[in-house]
């Protein structure tokens, strides 16, 4: 009888959820993120003019992108001629489907895969056209991994892992530590049996090296190619992202904040993985530093938590639900009362909905919200229309770069140089500044500033240089592009630009207009029709 009731429950919770999840496919995969369009100019790039670079000349190559995958990924919808927004929101769904379908198996628990899909954060990232969904997965996937001990599938997803983001470069390290480690370690209680530690870690035959130099063989090598590479073509080994982002000062508040959210790591201590629980510990240890010393310029929903929140809270469930598949001499708890009684599938399952839902109320902001969900359309009338205008007066009147803070969707539909103000695109920004010298080096002949309505943002990344350099050579205002209200980007040029001047009219029309308003005229529209570049 009482089974009946939770299962009629189950039910009823998850057809809640799944409307949930509707509401929120339906509102936020719309949203591109213009960085995105950062990592498939290289796609475009290298099928259009044969250049694996940023731009599209052998000027100035740079690494902006730090997630390789999705820029040789890139270049399938160029050769296929496919939107490549299109390509990548199917891309999407593909692994939204994928990693739901493999937890299920894992652990029959639709509710909860469903309950974190219905938080706005994880469709928003999903359909960002970044890496974070992809890399929140693959971290999932490889804990588990390293859960079970299968040594495959650990070195195939760091693998994977490497070539996603650069926090994951870590396992390097860490993923031989692991396979040295004694195996006896998973079979004490740290409570009855820590007497027999201090033997363990002692013991020289105990330790696994052989496996150890396999597996950071396997790892090594294909980075070491890789490393290879881009300093050979690029003349740095690391991302642009390293020299722009680098220097950030230690906020203890945020290391605070990061090392509550990653709490349900501890569940794989409960099972006794030690050996599994150490490394995930350094590695979520040397993350939460590493974002505690950094600022995110697109840190929409709390991306640095949602990488540490989403694998952690997956795997505590995982752990809840597969507990009884553990042997009990394995588990070694029985000396603890209280211990034991923490051990129950119910109470991890709890702490890891209870520890989600904190997450989603911390970032809960219906304005942010709002602001997301018009992000695109209104870049799609701003951005995308001022890069195609661009492309055409290139066509016409031979223009050849353009300079644009705004790194990715302008200077990928206008398909010519861009000289990015921030230093993304740039290793002579990145590690000489916004100078003359540069300035000159790149001579763009389109400038577009990061404006209000009444004036430039002139303390913005050097734009005040950008713009004495460009007065001095005779530049002339043009037009405002409108993105919203109070923000729109100020076009100069010694052109005469019609194009662009349309761009401006059409982007006034579209985009000059309240958020609270422009949500209301556009909610009803099927997201799908905002899948193009």
């Amino acid at each position: 009888m009482a089974y009946g009731k939770i299962k009629t429950f189950n039910c009823f919770l998850l057809l809640i959820m799944s409307f949930l999840v509707g509401v929120s496919f339906w509102i936020f995969s719309r949203f591109t993120v213009d960085d995105a369009f950062i990592t498939w100019r290289y796609g475009k790039n290298l099928v259009e003019q044969g250049v694996w670079g940023y731009n599209p000349v052998h000027f100035d190559l740079t690494q902006a992108y730090t997630n390789p995958i999705y820029a040789v990924v890139s270049i399938i919808p160029e050769l296929l001629d496919l939107d490549v927004v299109l390509f990548f929101k199917i891309s999407s769904l593909a692994c939204i489907a994928i990693f739901a379908f493999w937890f299920y198996r894992k652990t029959k628990m639709s509710v909860f895969v469903a309950f974190v899909y219905a938080i706005p954060a994880t469709f928003i990232h999903a359909f960002s056209g970044l890496e974070t969904f992809l890399y929140v997965c693959l971290l999932t996937v490889f804990f588990v991994s390293l859960i079970e001990d299968d040594f495959f599938k650990i070195i195939l997803y760091s693998l994977a892992l490497f070539m996603t983001r650069p926090e994951s470069w870590i396992l390097l390290a860490l993923v031989p530590f692991y396979f040295a480690l004694p195996r006896k370690l998973d079979e004490l209680s740290l409570v009855k049996d820590f007497r027999f530690l201090t033997s363990i870690l002692l013991c020289f035959d105990c330790y696994r090296l052989k496996r150890a130099l396999i597996a950071f063989f396997l790892l090594a090598v294909p980075m070491a190619f890789y490393f290879s590479f881009h300093k050979i073509y690029f003349g740095y080994a690391l991302p642009n992202t390293f020299y722009v982002k680098s220097g950030g000062g230690f906020h203890l508040l945020n290391f605070l904040y990061f090392s509550f959210v990653a709490f349900p790591i501890f569940g794989i201590l409960l099972v006794g993985k030690h050996r599994a629980f150490l490394t995930a510990s350094l590695f979520f240890f040397a993350v939460i530093f590493s974002y505690s010393t950094s600022t995110l310029m697109m840190n929409y929903i709390d991306r640095f938590a949602f990488h540490i929140i989403f694998p952690s809270c997956f795997i505590l469930v995982y752990i809840g639900t597969n507990f009884f598949d553990y042997n009990r001499s394995d588990f070694r708890v029985g000396c603890c009362k209280w211990w034991k009684g923490i051990c129950s599938r119910s109470v991890l399952i709890s702490i890891a909905f209870f520890w989600f839902f904190v997450f989603f109320v911390k970032n809960f902001s219906v304005t942010s919200l709002v602001h997301i969900a018009n992000y695109y359309p209104r870049a799609l009338d701003a951005h995308a229309q001022l890069g195609k205008a661009i492309a055409v007066e290139a066509d016409e009147q031979g223009i050849d770069s353009m300079s644009m803070g705004d790194a990715g969707m302008a200077a990928y539909h206008a398909g010519i140089t861009s000289y990015d103000n921030i230093g993304l695109g740039s290793s002579l920004v990145a590690h000489e500044g916004v100078n003359q010298n540069t300035l000159d080096a790149y001579e763009p002949e389109v400038i577009v500033f990061h404006a209000w309505p009444t004036s430039i943002m002139f303390s913005s990344n050097g734009q005040d240089k950008i713009y004495s350099w460009a007065e001095d050579r005779g530049y002339r205002h043009i037009c405002q592009v409108y993105w919203k209200s109070n923000y729109t980007l100020n076009v100069y040029s010694k052109y005469e630009v019609n194009n662009i001047e349309s761009v401006c009219e059409s982007s006034r029309i579209a985009n000059d207009v309240d958020d609270s308003l422009y949500i209301i005229r556009n909610a009803s529209v099927a997201p799908w029709i905002y899948w193009k570049g």
